[in-house]
């Protein structure tokens, strides 16, 4: 599946290893080789399509991992840099 996305001619111009928006970024487990996981970065993705005052609202990531167990897992990540907890609600995610 990694492979497949690395070489989506969609999806390949935005993916990536190193997981950073907003001044923060993810780190990424040392043990995991960069061909077991990959990011796509969903907001650049839509922004790219250029649908205007039609983009959608995004999250940051889609992370795929492969987890060596004929299975993979996908995380969905949304960064944000916010000083206080209260100042961010995920009422625009769902």
């Amino acid at each position: 599946m990694i492979k497949k996305i690395c070489t989506d001619k969609a999806l390949r111009q935005f993916t990536c290893h190193q997981l950073e928006d907003a001044g923060i970024e993810i780190k990424v487990d040392e043990n995991l080789k960069e061909e077991e996981y990959i990011g796509i970065k969903v907001d650049d993705y839509y922004n790219h399509k250029g649908l205007g005052g039609e983009t959608p609202k995004a999250v940051d990531f889609v992370v795929v991992v492969d987890c060596q167990c004929n299975a993979y897992v996908m995380y969905i990540l949304e960064l944000k840099n916010v000083k206080k907890p209260g100042q961010y609600t995920t009422k625009s995610i769902h």
